[in-house]
């Protein structure tokens, strides 16, 4: 696991790749909620980022009825898979095609809802 050293008031400590991933998807998802409440004071409706996003996935998986429900954090594996001629075998080329693609729809999101 890869680590990155930090300071906070003085003391050294290190952060986890997880725990750095984590904190950029619950900033994402505060910024969604934030441009949401936004949207709903100028009396508009702001509708979901795409679903091969991972606030778009995560927003599906809590919106879709589920007799089973189970609490699940973001993971690769709710996302949409790649189309079988653009999927890499390698697990790593795979999750950054993933990635990539997310960014590529966020940003087209955003570009789609303006306020």
């Amino acid at each position: 696991m890869h680590e990155k050293k930090f300071t906070i008031f003085g003391s050294h400590a290190t952060k986890s790749a997880v725990e750095r991933a984590a904190e950029i998807i619950f900033t994402a998802c505060g910024l969604l909620a934030a441009r949401s409440i936004y949207a709903r004071l100028e009396g508009r409706q702001l509708p979901p980022p795409p679903v091969d996003t991972m606030c778009g996935a995560l927003i599906q998986y809590l919106t879709t009825e589920n007799k089973h429900f189970q609490p699940m954090g973001a993971n690769m594996g709710i996302l949409p898979p790649l189309p079988e001629d653009k999927r890499p075998r390698d697990k790593r080329l795979r999750y950054m095609a993933v990635a990539e693609r997310a960014v590529a729809s966020f940003q087209q999101w955003l570009n789609e809802t303006v306020l």
